[in-house]
């Protein structure tokens, strides 16, 4: 018979350190600001991703994130150096109470520091002492603008920056450390779960997402598996959950649980991945902005932009069902809401897109559009649109023989009979009967219903300006359509092009149309 000792590490002291800290942090909200903060611990995980102007003096947050962390165990702290205004250098710095004592000040207590410019990420990377007491204590993280690295104090008070303080819980390392579980081939109602092996015996705890593992009195489903990997059933359609596992190590103690790992069950098997990249056309990410995935009903199926730290771009990717209705509205502003902008597509092709604007504020609708998806019957892939002064050849690829070409005015709506329809069973399709100096688009279909396997979505729009006609003399053009240029704008209509002659003196332009 085997022996089970669950370690109860809930014991081991886990008692909010009455200790109280130095006061610190700026005296002004605005500007240099710490704007991401992330540490992994064991069950419990920091992850502040809160672009907004914070507090003058110490913002405590004790209460709101906490990392849990084993005595000899290594981790990495992710800090990101940011604003919420102008940009200014600095020093960040985090520290760890490791012994309680309500100070910062001890040796290996500081877990790195660094001097920048935001907007950046820098990692410190660190060891819990083997000696660090059991039980609750703080983690303090500062940014401070123009501050260096050699004078940064966790006590200093300065004009403009931030300091958070975070819980930490240092736990007893147990006998042996599982890795975490792996979800994959997820479906409506199942998923398959990979787990360590490497113990006397693996245990995984599931439940609805935030739920609390217990050993001993789960409000979630605890079982043995019995195969591996193991395919959990009976889960709810379109729900998320969280996994943990726990393993017997060699001297039959029971580890604390390991994760969580989230899934969501899909909603429907016909649907397929969905692609939104969210742009900023600063490149310093979304500073706060959010949007929301609504459904026809107006409910919330995702929310996106939190994740969206840095840079130019960044994409989030969903699973949606096929046939359905769905809106992208802003949800939250953000600091620079006028930088915003997203592109949403599905296998490589683009769905809605939808540019920075000023205009752009909570409640806007970015996109609207209805989810289509047909892995057996893909889209065919552009090559090349060339044109003539009159006619425009339209090249893709395929393996397939049957399409549909739908061309049109640019900006033409497809569907209304604006656009002309063409059937083609070829690669590549010349149309003529264009105007000249005139763009427009072209939408490409794959055609599979002669093997019962539908249509493709619609490809496009591809667009092409055709050429200008060449004209003979003698050549009327009163100009009286145009309007004035300038130095450095000559303002030329349609087809006509500046020359500058090397010999002649300034730069033409209209100056008014007075021609009849």
């Amino acid at each position: 018979m085997k022996k089970i000792i669950l370690l109860l590490f809930a014991a081991l002291t886990l008692q909010t350190s009455a200790q109280s800290y130095c006061n610190a942090g700026p005296t002004s909200y605005v500007d240099s600001e710490i704007t991401g903060v992330t540490l992994v611990g064991h069950s419990q995980t920091i992850s502040n991703q809160d672009k907004s102007c914070g507090p003058i003096g110490v913002q405590d947050l004790t209460g709101a994130y906490s990392a849990d962390l084993f005595r000899d165990s290594s981790y990495s702290i992710d800090i990101e150096m940011g604003t919420c205004g102008y940009i200014y250098p600095g020093a960040i710095a985090a520290w760890i109470d490791f012994n309680a004592d309500g100070d910062f000040d001890d040796v290996g207590e500081q877990l790195g520091s660094y001097g920048g410019t935001p907007t950046i990420t820098h990692s410190f990377n660190f060891t819990v002492p083997s000696a660090a007491a059991y039980g609750s204590t703080r983690l303090r993280v500062m940014q401070e603008e123009n501050g260096d690295t050699s004078s940064i104090g966790p006590c200093n008070t300065f004009s403009w920056g931030a300091v958070e303080d975070y819980r930490i819980d240092i736990l007893q390392r147990p006998a042996c450390l599982p890795t975490l579980p792996i979800v994959s081939d997820i479906g409506v109602d199942t998923a398959i779960v990979s787990f360590d092996t490497t113990g006397i015996e693996t245990y995984l705890e599931y439940g609805p997402t935030g739920f609390t593992p217990n050993f001993s009195s789960t409000s979630g489903v605890l079982i043995i598996p019995s195969t591996y990997p193991y395919v959990l059933t009976g889960l709810d359609t379109g729900s998320s959950y969280d996994i943990y596992v726990y393993m017997m190590c060699q001297d039959s103690s029971i580890t604390p649980p390991f994760g969580p790992v989230s899934f969501q069950t899909l909603q429907c098997e016909n649907g397929c991945p969905y692609d939104f990249e969210l742009t900023d056309s600063y490149g310093d990410g979304w500073n706060g902005a959010e949007i929301q995935i609504l459904n026809a009903t107006g409910g919330v199926e995702y929310t996106f932009g939190s994740n969206f730290a840095t840079g130019f771009s960044f994409t989030e990717t969903v699973y949606l069902c096929s046939g359905e209705t769905f809106s992208v509205e802003v949800s939250q502003a953000g600091l620079y809401p006028n930088e915003i902008g997203l592109n949403v597509s599905s296998f490589g092709l683009n769905v809605a897109s939808y540019g920075n604007t000023f205009s752009t504020q909570v409640g806007t609708q970015m996109a609207q559009f209805t989810t289509y998806c047909n892995t057996v019957c893909p889209a065919p892939m552009f090559s090349s649109l060339t044109a003539t002064d009159s006619s425009a050849t339209f090249t893709w690829m395929s393996s397939d023989t049957n399409f549909v070409v739908e061309y049109g005015l640019s900006g033409f709506v497809q569907g209304t009979g604006n656009g002309t329809v063409v059937s083609v069973n070829d690669t590549t399709v010349t149309v003529y009967n264009l105007s000249p100096n005139t763009a427009y688009d072209f939408y490409i279909q794959n055609d599979c219903t002669a093997d019962s396997n539908g249509t493709s979505l619609f490809a496009g729009p591809y667009t092409i300006l055709t050429p200008c006609i060449t004209v003979s003399t003698p050549l009327y053009e009163s100009f009286d359509t145009d309007s004035t240029g300038s130095f450095n704008n000559p303002n030329s209509p349609s087809c006509w092009y500046y020359r500058e002659n090397p010999g002649a003196q300034g730069y033409g332009y209209i100056t008014s149309s007075t021609f009849n």
